[in-house]
């Protein structure tokens, strides 16, 4: 896999009332290789939990997931 890119710009959040704890979730695009070492597109989605102490405290992160859209092959073997 290559080209790896968040993009952030269709990136959505939630965020608890309390200011603590926010949901984020957005797509990504990489490409992928097939055995025969021949590129296609490899796009996903993941998200994120964070949480944070105070509310001038840092978000950490508590929870992350990464999955491929439908249809996209669950192997890559690398560019040839």
């Amino acid at each position: 896999m290559t080209d790896f890119v968040l993009v952030t710009d269709k990136m959505r959040a939630r965020v608890s009332g309390d200011r603590l704890m926010a949901a984020v979730m957005v797509t990504w695009t990489s490409t992928g290789y097939a055995q025969d070492g021949s590129p296609f597109d490899r796009p996903g989605r993941c998200s994120f939990v964070l949480v944070r102490d105070s509310l001038d405290g840092p978000w950490r992160g508590v929870q992350g997931h990464f999955s491929l859209m439908r249809g996209v092959p669950q192997q890559s073997f690398g560019s040839r």
